[in-house]
């Protein structure tokens, strides 16, 4: 058994800018059974606290299933 894992950096589910790569919930439903885990792209952001906050919280309300 292997001590290593996978992480996938994706961008984020919410894009910064138009025509910004955008990882939606196909791609989540797709890659997260062939991966250990997943890390939200969000070092292009140069905005405040609070919008990267908004960011990652409505990217991970798109990609994971709830309920």
């Amino acid at each position: 058994m292997s001590s290593q894992e996978l992480i996938l950096a994706v961008p984020p589910a919410v894009p910064a800018r138009q025509n910004a790569p955008q990882f939606n919930r196909l791609y989540y439903d797709i890659l997260g059974g062939l991966v250990d885990g997943l890390s939200i792209m969000t070092y292009d952001y140069g905005a405040s606290l609070l919008r990267l906050l908004i960011i990652l919280n409505s990217s991970l309300v798109r990609l994971l299933p709830f309920g």
